[in-house]
């Protein structure tokens, strides 16, 4: 405390008033000014003493200052008035009328912070500041005049903030109008208006102005915003009021047409500011949603449309911005609106349904979803055709992801499947592109390997959905085919090449969709679509005859033979017209065909007719089809192009390109064409996917559609694989073996099975691996392969075909296991004892050896090895005894092998050590093993804490051991062939000293990170966790923890940097910090149970509590140098079962969870070496990690004497203390977050 002795007091001393006998220099003015304002700015509130500043404070309220001529003098006797009613806050030692001058002259000042670039822009900034410090401002509203000052002061504002209001000043200007309001009696409309009509004119689209990404600013906006916001329950009854007098006198009784009409148009305004009020300030039209209540009752159906668009609108406005549920706030008039469904009026059901689209893009919750896909379900049933096409045009206007993520339902779908039958066309042919749309959609996801989002769906609901669009979706569509109308066949056309099978460049791609349809089409959905592909070839033979008799037509009529009765112009133009008639026959009502293909006949272009050839031609291929099409329709559209010299033109080129288009649909070969075909061939030869028997079912209707196209080009293979002229047959071996893989029953007579014995005894291991891989697919493959196993075995470890041997006994392992299962015991012992413990050969380089290169001794090992994999995986169907029995010992060979550096042997004997390069390969081979082996399911539980041996091989002292055995886990994960347990592996590559792999491995990741994020999978974040625990048993953390645990968080830090610089967004930071908190709930569930139980706990137990927290700290750290505003994550998470368990008790969780494992001292110097890693923090640094709440703490009010004077007294809200503003974009705002209770249950595992 500072004793009454030591209070402060003001040393200036000088005069402010000039007089004629002691006149003051304009210089030396603003001098004692400014000199007056900095020491004022530094006298403390608390500590000073009154009476010195009594002179000045009388002298700045003279109008010599106040009303001076310079603009500098004004400046700075404002600024040393603020102060003055700083120190003597919160009574005020001015008069009324001073007071008055001195908001006058404050406005002034204020005014004048439009003009940036004005001499004393710092000194009104500061004033502006110190009024809303000390909250000076709601003086005015106990002055005699305030009425008149508080619509100067908001005229004053929002002049200001109309021109080039600084930014970092708007939370002060809009907190001073905000105190305003709270503090005075009574609100003019004028000044409402003001505050009001910002919603409209500075906010027409509220996404632009809230978004973070926007760079719009408003600064008029943001005040009318904040103040509503201080000042709800003030504001909300003069707004009710306001509005209530506009609605009641909106429509008046016995009103003509006209004036109603006009009256409807004020009521639309007004309508419109309560939707865009709505929009950021929901709680202000708490009463006015009554009003609106009434309207939706209304008599006149003009009202309860308006009210049921502004509902809708508000609705779609609450689930954009966040502040209100408006279904739970006014759940009344939200169940009033969701009638409107039923309305008499098709008007009002119809404006309804325009509402949906909005509302469910504005993310509604899962109730209001389920209530407006009921209502929307009604619609498309409803009896008006007017009404059900609106329906359906609100669900075309919903995009696919949002449909199945919000009202997508297994009603709608059911609903629409019936409607592609409806009588109405325009209602058909909607709902058929919406069911096209979808179906196209939801496989553009799946090619992207994107998840569809359904919400909160239930399983149950997810998968009937996934069953609709993929199964009933197309076996509908083409069933309509039996309708036999033109119309609907049409549709189904457009539908089935623009959207089932649309157009696509990659041929793989496009092939895939043909197999995928075809793979769920029922019988007789089957045969509509084989209907169709067979149907090609007739059309396009009627096409080439219209082309003919167009090109003989124009040929006689040069010529001029009225002597050829049969070939004459006149003949010609029956035979075209019957051609034309032919086409026309199937071809829908109303699209003038007749009219538009006899225009093309007539034209004679023989550009079109040379693109139409290639179009139809079974000799095409895709991209010329394609090319072709794209050109003829392009060319179509041109009105020039399709106008006759000698007529003028009646046909439009949109008729043109509609019915060119669909009869090109129908007679190119977009299906069966050379490009699918040979595509269908190789896919069906890969052995991957699904759809081999579909793919042979197509290739098998190609055989009798198209016969010509699937000539076998297995006769010119199997003589490459009989020649024996010496050369490397592995290729070629490969694609026969694939083609017989998917077609056993057509393996050649003419293969060589003695040459095919030879080469598995003989050839390359490559060439002995293809030889007794074709073999298997012969009818005699058991004869084939007792005759190489008895050859083979015993294995001879001397022979100069080990190699071969061996990868052709690793072949039969997976191919006829019968022929080698009773000597594996052999065959084990020999290849342990004879090959993988022994070597002779004496190196000392450690180049890395390519397969080309390598030497026989180490191929033998190097497929030894591949040889227990095989036979693990031989024996993954078989009961788990067996198993066991053949895989226990085979992960303990490739655990060692890891965990040894590849190398296991004895350097006793004879034995010499293994070359280093040696030790490479055969590494780097037992973790590909492994990572083979981790693509069954079956062998799940042999993957256990010895797994995580394979950080050594991302942290390999070979490159190339890192770099392939990155490249091979990252494909693996990229295919989700192997478990996402795995993933964490991936961030050891934090080490990496090659730049380019480590730049490479962080490119893969942050790709991974963004494929899963569009697919709302937390793959890559949940990966977190393992990391966690991976680091936590890394044996120098631990043993560092203990004694050196600054060196034990600097090693476990570099791990977890690496991750964060990889995986940390602003989106995701949360979820990151939830999952880090989480681990602190659980125990590690690879350690014994007695550990947790001694006291004090062992470093191996705490090490992963130390890392989690380790992590928090590193996450918040990084939001601070990135500046993100770190929300609570929403969510639950159960972290995987495998490594985490249960706490034993709620007072061990609780201990740990509250428990700080990082010291103070150490916090401090982690977060150096965090800033250190990302270049250096730019903003403050918060205290060490606490899990302590800060209590709000209520101001007190101020015990100082009051001063006996006639003047206003403000004690309600003024501050005496000082109110710290953070300006936008300064470097001071706090974007942590405290931790909320989980919301939600999903499982991690």
């Amino acid at each position: 405390m500072v004793s009454e002795a030591h209070k402060g007091s003001l040393q200036f001393h000088q005069s402010l008033i000039s007089t004629a006998r002691d006149p003051i220099p304009l210089k030396e003015l603003l001098g004692r000014l400014q000199a007056l304002q900095e020491e004022l700015a530094t006298l403390d509130q608390d500590s000073v003493d009154l009476n010195s500043i009594e002179n000045v404070k009388n002298e700045l309220v003279n109008k010599k200052l106040l009303k001076h001529a310079n603009a500098g003098v004004q400046a700075y006797a404002c600024c040393a008035i603020s102060d003055v009613l700083r120190v003597y806050a919160p009574d005020a030692p001015f008069t009324a009328a001073e007071l008055s001058l001195i908001f006058k002259t404050f406005l002034t000042q204020i005014a004048q912070l439009a003009h940036q670039e004005n001499p004393y822009f710092q000194q009104q900034s500061y004033l502006l500041r110190r009024l809303a410090e000390v909250r000076s401002i709601i003086l005015i509203t106990d002055l005699p005049d305030a009425p008149q000052l508080i619509e100067s002061t908001f005229e004053t504002f929002y002049a200001a903030a109309t021109t080039d209001f600084p930014a970092r000043l708007e939370p002060l200007a809009a907190d001073i109008l905000a105190e305003v309001i709270a503090e005075t009696d009574q609100i003019t409309h004028s000044v409402l208006k003001t505050i009001l009509n910002k919603f409209l004119t500075s906010a027409p689209d509220s996404t632009a102005l809230t978004s973070s990404k926007s760079n719009i600013r408003s600064p008029a906006f943001t005040f009318s915003l904040h103040i509503c916001e201080q000042n709800v329950d003030r504001l909300s009854r003069q707004v009710v009021q306001f509005f209530s007098e506009i609605l009641a006198d909106a429509v008046p009784d016995g009103a003509s047409d006209k004036d109603r009409t006009a009256a409807l148009e004020s009521l639309r305004k007004i309508h419109t500011l309560t939707v865009q009020v709505w929009k950021f300030v929901p709680e202000l039209l708490t009463a006015v949603i009554g009003l609106i209540d009434d309207e939706l009752n209304a008599d006149d159906p003009r009202l309860r449309t308006m009210a049921t668009e502004t509902i809708g609108q508000m609705v779609a406005a609450s689930g954009s911005t966040q502040k209100s549920n408006f279904s739970i706030a006014h759940k009344l008039t939200w169940q009033l609106w969701l009638k409107k469904t039923l309305d008499v009026s098709s008007q009002v059901r119809c404006k309804w349904l325009e509402s949906v689209p909005n509302i469910v893009h504005a993310s509604c919750t899962s109730e209001m979803a389920t209530e407006l896909s009921n209502g929307v379900t009604k619609c498309l049933l409803d009896t008006d055709d007017r009404v059900r096409l609106t329906a359906c045009k609100c669900l075309s206007s919903i995009s696919f992801d949002v449909f199945t993520a919000t009202i997508g339902s297994t009603n709608i779908m059911n609903t629409l499947l019936l409607l592609i039958r409806e009588s109405h066309s325009e209602v058909r042919d909607q709902s058929l592109r919406i069911l096209g749309n979808y179906y196209n959609q939801y496989y553009i996801s799946i090619s992207k390997n994107d998840a569809i989002d359904y919400g909160m769906h239930a399983e149950r609901e997810s998968t009937e959905l996934s069953e609709i669009i993929v199964n009933e979706i197309p076996n509908h569509v083409l069933s309509l085919i039996y309708i036999n109308d033109k119309s609907i066949n049409a549709a189904v056309d457009v539908c089935l090449f623009e959207k089932f099978i649309p157009f696509e460049t990659n041929t793989t791609k496009r092939v895939q969709r043909i197999i995928q349809l075809v793979s769920v089409l029922n019988e007789k959905s089957q045969k509509a679509f084989f209907a169709i592909t067979r149907r090609q070839q007739q059309v396009a033979g009627v096409v080439s005859k219209l082309i003919e008799v167009a090109d003989n037509r124009k040929s006689k009529l040069e010529a001029r033979d009225e002597d050829d009765k049969e070939n004459n112009p006149e003949q010609q133009g029956k035979q075209l017209e019957k051609v034309i008639n032919w086409i026309c026959a199937s071809f829908p009502e109303g699209l003038d065909t007749y009219s538009c293909l006899e225009r093309l006949a007539l034209l004679h272009n023989r550009r079109f007719f040379n693109l139409i050839t290639v179009c139809i031609s079974p000799e095409s291929d895709y991209s010329s089809i394609r090319n072709s099409m794209k050109e003829f329709l392009n060319k179509l559209s041109n009105p020039k192009n399709i106008k006759l010299d000698y007529e003028k033109s009646m046909i439009s080129a949109t008729d043109m390109v509609t019915n060119l288009k669909l009869l090109l649909y129908r007679a190119s070969p977009l299906i069966y064409n050379i490009s699918n075909v040979n595509e269908l061939i190789t896919y069906a030869k890969s052995g991957n996917g699904p759809y081999y028997k579909t793919a042979t079912t197509i290739l098998q209707d190609v055989s009798s559609a198209v016969p010509e196209v699937l000539k076998s080009s297995i006769d010119s293979l199997v003589q490459l694989v009989n020649d024996e002229d010496g050369k490397d047959n592995t290729e070629i071996m490969r694609m026969v073996y694939h083609f017989l893989k998917r077609y056993p029953d057509m393996y050649p007579n003419e293969l060589n099975s003695d040459l095919l014995e030879r080469r598995a005894r003989e050839g390359s291991p490559l060439e002995a691996r293809y030889a007794v891989k074709i073999l298997s697919k012969s009818s005699t493959k058991e004869l084939s392969g007792a005759a190489i196993s008895n050859y083979l075995l015993p294995l001879d470890s001397k022979s100069e075909h080990l190699a071969t041997h061996i990868s052709s006994i690793a072949t039969l392992f997976k191919t006829d296991p019968m022929a080698v299962e009773t000597s594996a015991s052999d065959i084990t012992t020999t290849i342990i004892q004879e090959i993988l413990l022994k070597n002779d050969v004496e190196s000392s380089e450690d180049t890395w050896i390519e397969d080309a290169e390598a030497h026989p001794s180490l191929n033998a090992k190097i497929l030894a090895l591949g040889l227990f994999v095989n036979r693990v995986r031989s024996t993954s169907e078989q009961d788990e005894e067996k198993l066991n029995e053949v895989g226990v010992p085979v992960f303990k060979l490739l655990y060692a092998l890891v965990n040894n550096g590849g190398d296991i042997i004895s350097t006793k004997g004879d034995n010499k050590p293994l070359p280093e390069n040696y030790s490479q390969r055969l590494r780097l081979a037992a973790g590909f093993g492994l990572l083979k082996l981790a693509k069954i399911p079956s062998l799940e539980s042999f993957f256990n804490e010895r797994t995580s041996c394979l950080a050594y091989l991302v942290q390999d002292s070979s490159l190339e051991v890192r770099s392939r055995f990155v490249k091979k886990l990252q494909a693996n994960i990229t295919h989700e062939a192997i478990s996402e347990k795995f993933l964490p592996f991936v961030f050891y590559a934090a080490n990496e000293p090659n730049t380019i792999l480590k730049n490479s491995t962080s490119s893969w990741v942050k790709s991974l990170l963004k494929r899963e994020q569009s697919k709302n999978s937390i793959l890559v974040e949940r990966s977190l966790v393992r990391l966690i625990h991976l680091i936590s048993h890394e044996t120098k953390f631990v043993e560092r923890l203990e004694n050196e645990p600054s060196s034990a968080y600097e090693f476990a830090v570099n791990y977890v940097i690496y991750y964060l610089q990889c995986v940390e967004r602003m989106e995701n930071a949360s979820l990151l910090y939830y999952l880090a908190s989480r681990v602190k709930q659980y125990r590690d569930s690879t350690l014994s149970p007695e550990l947790y139980e001694e006291e004090p706990r062992q470093s191996r137990v705490t090490a992963l509590y130390c890392v989690a927290e380790l992590c928090q700290l590193a996450i918040k750290e990084v939001c601070d140098y990135k500046n993100y505003s770190m929300q609570t994550w929403p969510g639950k998470l159960h972290l995987p079962s495998d490594i985490y368990g249960p706490m034993g008790s709620s007072e061990e969780a609780h201990k740990v969870v509250s428990k700080i494992y990082i010291s103070d001292n150490i916090q401090l110097g982690l977060r150096s070496s965090i800033r250190a890693k990302f270049g250096g923090l730019k903003r403050r640094i918060d205290p060490p990690v606490s899990r302590t709440k800060t209590k709000k703490v209520k101001k007190a009010r101020s015990s100082k004497p009051k001063t006996n004077r006639n003047v206003p007294l403000r004690t309600s809200k003024r501050s005496s203390k000082k109110v710290t503003y953070v300006e936008v974009g300064s470097d001071d705002s706090d974007g942590s977050s405290s931790e909320s209770e989980d919301v939600d249950d999903s499982d991690f595992d």
